[in-house]
């Protein structure tokens, strides 16, 4: 959860507080509960307008992004918890692979825009006067894409998708799109 002094990521990379270990200790929480047969959504709350790096990787390397039933780090904590819950709870209603395929691609999806795009690839837009390029942030956010592992490898950036919608760095709208078996562009 937040704590003082508050941190955001809408300036730049906020000041690192806390135990180093504390994004670890979460992810194996988050494995104990999955072990024990419950859905598990992630609010991450920690900082203002971005995701914590340092828990989506340790969620990844414990293997446990691909079974999250939820996951949100944006904006403030209201809509962080609201997306993660809503999720998590399309997630029990999934029925078919067709659902399942679409809820992954949405997991990910908010992964790749609150970590990918809020925490990494937008500090090179907040300098005011730095002109907005879509195409640069395709590139990058392909690249975090790749680091995601599952589901994430099934997945890439519809080619021009990625926009500014309100002309600012704040936001970005792109889209996702299912690999055909055999014609992975990477």
């Amino acid at each position: 959860p937040p704590g003082p002094p508050r941190r955001a990521w809408g300036r730049g990379p906020p000041p690192r507080v806390g135990p180093p270990g504390e994004a670890v200790r979460l992810a194996g929480r988050a494995r104990d509960l999955l072990e024990a047969g419950l859905p598990v959504a992630v609010a991450d709350v920690a900082d203002a307008n971005g995701a914590d790096p340092a828990l989506v990787m340790a969620l990844r390397e414990a293997g446990l992004l691909p079974r999250l039933a939820g996951y949100a780090g944006w904006n403030t904590a209201g809509n962080t918890i609201g997306s993660a819950l809503a999720q998590g709870c399309s997630r029990l209603l999934a029925a078919g692979d067709r659902q399942l395929a679409e809820h992954a691609r949405t997991l990910v999806h908010r992964l790749l825009d609150d970590w990918g795009y809020q925490t990494s690839a937008r500090r090179g837009f907040l300098t005011p006067g730095t002109a907005l390029r879509p195409d640069q942030v395709e590139r990058e956010l392909g690249e975090l894409l790749a680091d995601l592992g599952p589901p994430a490898d099934k997945l890439r950036i519809a080619p021009g998708s990625v926009s500014f919608p309100w002309d600012r760095p704040f936001e970005i709208s792109f889209e996702l799109e299912h690999l055909e078996e055999g014609n992975d562009p990477r």
